[in-house]
């Protein structure tokens, strides 16, 4: 589940939110929010649906795939014209 709460935190610092924007937008505290970047709490299913339609991205992609290393890979493939 580590890929979730890294999800989290790397999601909500790309789209420049604050810890406390996030959780007035889950409906929860600033707290427990830190508690799922700092990897002491996993959000429940119904918080992990409401964090990817927050986030606007597919749920399977934000429960398994590392989406900080997704998008360094995406940015760094470059492709040289022939």
């Amino acid at each position: 589940m580590e890929i979730i709460n890294k999800n989290i935190g790397y999601l909500r610092r790309s789209r420049g939110w604050t810890q406390k924007q996030l959780a007035d937008k889950l409906g929860i505290t600033r707290s427990t929010v830190a508690a799922y970047e700092e990897y002491r709490a996993t959000p429940p299913l119904a918080k992990l649906k409401k964090l990817a339609a927050t986030f606007e991205i597919d749920f399977e992609r934000f429960i398994h795939i590392d989406l900080e290393i997704e998008n360094r890979i995406h940015n760094s493939t470059s492709f040289v014209k022939i």
